[in-house]
């Protein structure tokens, strides 16, 4: 059994990062991991690291994994946003002790996964998920058509200008 329970807008998922390598940012930035590692590892990132410092490497890291070691600190968040403004496109998935409210904002701060031990998912199962995961389409921003003001309701069908 994995270590964790992958939660994606799909809903509860397989662990597909079992076997990757691990990397931490001090290898990345000494120059100790060349291009093909960051490719193919794993970047774990603490809540409190400073982002800004890997701009140069973005390009190479296809997955980055930021720890929430409470469901009391959102600073995961700001490093998601931060990334995505920086320019990651890979994976970014948030591990630890995220909570079930908390998953559109993961996902609206640029988070693709949900991590959570399996001792949390016992408590809060992919029922009330995939609820969550269902109401993401009623939020505002994503009923916004892509470069304009226009609000498309498919409850309804129909255009709000």
């Amino acid at each position: 059994m994995s270590e964790w329970v992958i939660i994606t807008n799909k809903g509860f998922g397989s662990d597909d990062w079992i076997g990757r390598s691990v990397i931490e940012p001090a290898d990345v930035l000494s120059g100790k991991v060349g291009e093909e590692q960051l490719k193919k590892a794993q970047l774990k990132l603490g809540n409190d690291f400073q982002v800004e410092t890997l701009k140069s490497f973005l390009p190479y890291l296809s997955a980055i994994s930021i720890d929430f070691p409470s469901e009391k600190d959102g600073r995961g968040f700001s490093l998601a946003r931060r990334l995505r403004q920086l320019g990651y496109l890979g994976v970014l998935r948030a591990t630890g002790h995220v909570m079930i409210d908390q998953y559109r904002h993961a996902t609206q701060s640029g988070f693709n996964q949900i991590a959570i031990p399996p001792k949390l998912a016992k408590r809060m199962p992919e029922p009330y998920w995939q609820q969550q995961i269902d109401s993401l389409a009623s939020s505002y921003q994503e009923k916004l058509q892509p470069g304009s003001t226009t609000l498309y309701s498919s409850k309804n069908n129909i255009l709000i200008e």
